[in-house]
């Protein structure tokens, strides 16, 4: 009997994972996301990075940014026919920045840090971007073979 092909890392992100993801509190739903964040994490973080520069609380700021996909819902909003799982997180991460921006300005903070943090990213930096992604799908093709 032929090994069924598991395609699943060359699709888009599974429906099936995000739907336990969006699941009750329990062990189903942390599975998922622990999942989701092992997935997307390095190009998050690359992504990110370029977004929040030398702000001071930049690592600060790239490591609550599941805390805040989480806490904004943002996985119950996902709609497949408006496009890929990955424009939807490029597009939350901008909103993030900015939520981050505005947060710094309620807070009294000082100007030229707040302008350290990038929301719209030049032309270029969209292009490293998709190169960002892609890199983070070959990496993680290439666990999967070795670990076969």
């Amino acid at each position: 009997m032929a090994q069924q092909r598991d395609d699943s890392l060359w699709n888009s992100t599974r429906r099936s994972l995000i739907v336990r993801a969006l699941d009750q509190a329990g062990p189903t739903r942390d599975e998922a996301w622990h999942e989701l964040v092992q997935l997307y994490d390095r190009p998050i973080k690359v992504c990110l990075r370029r977004h929040v520069g030398r702000h001071p609380q930049a690592d600060e700021i790239i490591a609550d940014f599941f805390s805040y996909l989480f806490d904004q819902g943002v996985l119950a909003k996902l709609d497949p026919s408006k496009g890929r799982f990955r424009a939807l997180l490029q597009g939350v991460m901008r909103n993030y920045v900015r939520s981050c921006k505005r947060k710094a300005a309620q807070e009294g903070g000082r100007v030229e840090l707040s302008e350290l943090l990038c929301i719209d990213l030049p032309p270029e930096a969209e292009v490293e971007e998709e190169h960002t992604w892609a890199r983070a799908l070959l990496d993680q093709g290439a666990r999967r073979l070795v670990s076969v």
